[in-house]
C-alpha cells in the first residue's frame, strides 16, 4: 500500500533502520502469536524514535502527503495590490480528530504511548511531543 512505502520513505529520510508496521509485525490471524506482541505495545511505543500518524485518507492506498506520489493541499492564498493574506490551516487537532486514524481504538494507545508523532494530513506534517 502507498502508505507504506511512504512511510519507508520517511523512515529512511530520517536515517532511522527499523519501522514497527502492527498490520505486517503482528499475526492477527494466530492469536496465540499475536498475543505476545500486543501485550509489549507499551515498550514498543515508549522506545521508538517516532510514531509515523497517517491521519489523512481513508484507507492505506492513500499515501502520506508530501512524500510519495500525494501532494498536500495548497493553503489558500490571493494577493491584494503588493498584500499577499494567506488563509489559515485548520487547526491540527481538529484535522486529527476527524481523520480515519482517529476512529480505531488502537490509535488512543499509540497516541498515548508514543513520546513522538510526525501526524501527516492533508495540509501539513506536524511534529508532536
Amino acid at each position: 500500500p502507498s502508505t507504506i512505502e511512504d512511510a519507508l520513505k520517511v523512515t529512511q529520510n530520517l536515517g532511522l533502520q527499523y519501522l514497527w508496521i502492527d498490520r505486517y509485525c503482528i499475526d492477527q490471524q494466530d492469536k496465540a502469536h499475536a498475543y505476545s506482541p500486543m501485550s509489549q505495545m507499551d515498550l514498543i511505543y515508549q522506545n521508538s524514535e517516532v510514531t509515523i500518524v497517517a491521519a489523512a485518507g481513508e484507507d492505506p492506498e492513500y499515501g502520506l502527503p508530501g512524500v510519495g506520489r500525494r501532494k498536500r493541499r495548497q493553503q489558500p492564498q490571493t494577493k491584494i495590490g503588493s498584500t499577499v493574506l494567506i488563509s489559515p490551516l485548520p487547526k491540527t487537532a481538529h484535522l486529527i480528530a476527524k481523520s480515519q486514524w482517529a476512529k480505531r481504538a488502537w490509535t488512543y494507545q499509540e497516541s498515548l504511548l508514543s513520546r513522538r508523532r510526525l501526524v501527516f494530513t492533508d495540509e501539513q506534517v506536524y511534529f508532536q511531543c
